[in-house]
């Protein structure tokens, strides 16, 4: 789902009896509804950040920093659940996220999609060490430390989903296998990297046999 330019994007509108600021979203098929987002829609960019430097000279190596990124973000998350209130842990944790749409001149109607999909199409997510359930709740956290004026924690999160790996594959297939979330996984993450890179050795010498 995409969104307009900032010059386009807000709107005034009523609700509840009160006026509010909402984002205009640009309309998705087959309905072409005009829907709005409740407040402002932070950031309005959506490209990566660039690729870390990595100093690994082996996957070994790799696997270490990985798990120590990987660890960050679990750290994070477990941090941002226990510094919010309760309340509104429940509420980025519902499956559910409500939009508005326009329906004649002044009335809205709330309209229910699906929370982590919404986001996702909103901001894509560049950092595969974070599972989907993780990026629903770190999207949700941002737009309510952005909504209490605590910009900077908020933007940490923000750039936490914009932070891309080398080899998006291998740090999917880790974080699937649970390898980077414990140190008791070490030996089942060290067979795979080792058939990984038997593959992509195989690969490679199969490239150069082409080109002969």
């Amino acid at each position: 789902m995409g969104f307009p330019g900032p010059s386009e994007a807000l709107t005034h509108a009523s609700f509840a009896g009160r006026t509010q600021i909402f984002s205009l979203l640009a309309p998705r098929p087959p309905t072409f509804e005009t829907v709005l987002f409740p407040g402002h829609v932070h950031p309005n960019q959506c490209g990566p950040m660039d690729l870390p430097n990595v100093t690994a000279m082996n996957l070994g190596e790799r696997f270490v920093q990985l798990r120590e990124a990987r660890f960050a973000v679990i750290s994070l998350y477990s941090r941002l659940r226990e510094d919010l209130p309760r309340w509104l842990v429940e509420e980025l944790d519902d499956p559910r996220f409500t939009l508005y749409v326009a329906r004649g001149d002044e009335k809205l109607e709330k309209k229910y999609v699906d929370r982590g999909n919404f986001f996702r199409g909103l901001h894509p997510v560049y950092n595969p060490l974070i599972t989907d359930r993780e990026a629903t709740y770190f999207r949700g956290a941002a737009y309510a430390y952005y909504r209490f004026r605590q910009d900077a924690i908020a933007d940490t999160i923000d750039q936490l989903l914009h932070s891309p790996h080398y080899d998006h594959h291998l740090c999917r297939e880790l974080l699937e296998l649970g390898c980077l979330d414990q140190y008791g996984k070490d030996e089942q993450a060290y067979q795979f990297l080792e058939q990984y890179e038997d593959h992509a050795k195989g690969e490679s010498n199969g490239s150069m046999e082409g080109m002969d």
